[in-house]
């Protein structure tokens, strides 16, 4: 089409999207403000109908920036968050089935995008929000962590999520990685935050090795 063959016009539905996940973000905000006030006021109705006008405005401008540019990673980051600000108003239960169903989306997303550090890390607190109810998803979300840290190797947040699940894991191939890990993690002992985080895989090889 002709807007897939100009970039500028493709890059400005993303725009469009960008500033209408935000609204979402903004307007989901003020619901749970209000709602602590009193869910059943007037106001409080009246922000959730705007909620759901901006819901259906995002979801569209999501929908096309993914339609137009599929490799773009962005549509795909875009579309987890509105997911997750609409599980942040549901009900426990419904929450719970919609995260592993955005779990199963994320993975189809990772499949386009398998470095994607916002949708490993947006993996992992989804299985971290699951409890014990992981149904196998352990070793999928290592793998799309491990991926993303191969990929950005100084981001101290996506290696500490690792460090986190690998120690939780009962599955002992999982801990073999602990040394790469640590050649990883060594050269940022020296920033904010790295210490910690090469001391946690000391800890986890330790461990390891006891085996």
């Amino acid at each position: 089409s002709l807007v897939q063959d100009d970039p500028r016009e493709a890059s400005s539905y993303r725009n469009v999207a960008v500033a209408t996940v935000a609204k979402v973000q903004d307007q989901a905000k003020k619901v749970n403000e209000l709602a602590q006030i009193d869910r059943a006021s007037e106001e409080t109705r009246a922000a959730r109908q705007a909620l759901a006008d901006w819901f259906a405005i995002a979801d569209e401008s999501v929908r096309k920036t993914i339609e137009l540019q599929p490799q773009d990673a962005a549509g795909y980051q875009l579309a987890v968050e509105l997911v997750l600000q609409r599980i942040d108003q549901q009900p426990k239960a419904l929450a719970d089935t919609n995260r592993r169903e955005l779990m199963e989306r994320i993975a189809g997303y990772l499949k386009t995008n398998p470095n994607n550090a916002y949708l490993a890390s947006a993996m992992s607190d989804l299985l971290e929000s699951l409890g014990g109810s992981r149904e196998g998803w352990e070793q999928r979300t290592i793998d799309a962590l491990t991926a993303a840290v191969e990929h950005q190797p100084r981001n101290l947040y996506l290696i500490d999520q690792l460090i986190v699940l690998m120690q939780s894991s009962n599955d002992r191939e999982v801990l073999k990685w602990i040394d790469s890990m640590l050649e990883l993690a060594r050269p940022l002992a020296v920033e904010p935050g790295g210490g910690e985080i090469v001391e946690l895989l000391q800890q986890a090889k330790a461990l390891a090795d006891q085996d």
